[in-house]
């Protein structure tokens, strides 16, 4: 019913032309949906659940995503909130694997994240947002420049379409971190993190979304193109 519902709305949004209505609609939606694959997940044993098979992907996919830099590939979380699908034990696995991991900050609102490294076991305190983020020293961040760019931008979402667009929560800082270091020539990879319930086969989008090179889901990675 869900499903049908974000679709319709998608299709409706562009004869209507009201993306941020269309968009709020579909969040709602989004949230209910992603609750029911989280209940679902958490009756499964712990081996089996999303979390487990999407480090079991990135271990076997992992050549593939870093490419040349995969001895040292810097890569970005997140810490996860809500129902978010978490990411700690991806994170420590990758940095076992070599990788620099780092985790996002917002600064202030409708500006591109900065990201500050991150190992398991450093503190964590809380952000502007309610957020957990690492420990920072502000006045190098003043002017909301992305200092470190990651090689691979890992990001929760509420939903992706089957042509992969991302519904996020509306701040629209990936969308602009991403063409923030796109526009300077530099080459990011940019996956959805998911449940394989949260797609849907159409999104009301806009000129500022920018669409997910790949999703990783318990299913497995899957490109965009």
């Amino acid at each position: 019913m869900i499903q049908t519902q974000l679709k319709n709305i998608a299709q409706e949004n562009i004869a209507q032309e009201n993306i941020v209505k269309a968009k709020q609609i579909c969040r709602r939606l989004a949230m209910q949906q992603r609750a029911k694959a989280v209940a679902q997940d958490n009756l499964l044993s712990a081996d089996m659940r999303a979390e487990a098979k999407i480090i079991a992907i990135m271990q076997t996919e992992f050549l593939d995503i870093a490419g040349e830099k995969i001895s040292a590939a810097r890569i970005a979380g997140y810490a996860a909130m809500r129902d978010e699908l978490p990411l700690w034990n991806l994170l420590q696995d990758l940095q076992m694997r070599g990788a620099i991991t780092y985790l996002p900050i917002v600064i202030k609102k409708a500006t591109a994240l900065v990201f500050q490294s991150w190992q398991t076991g450093d503190a964590l305190v809380e952000g502007n947002y309610g957020e957990k983020i690492p420990i920072y020293d502000a006045p190098k961040h003043d002017n909301i420049a992305p200092e470190i760019t990651p090689d691979i931008i890992l990001a929760p979402l509420l939903a992706f379409s089957s042509d992969g667009y991302r519904l996020g929560y509306g701040g629209g800082y990936y969308d602009r971190t991403i063409a923030k270091i796109r526009v300077t020539g530099k080459q990011v990879k940019f996956l959805g993190i998911a449940y394989s319930a949260q797609e849907v086969a159409d999104l009301p989008i806009d000129e500022y979304d920018v669409r997910l090179d790949g999703v990783i889901t318990e299913q497995g990675l899957r490109y965009f193109v």
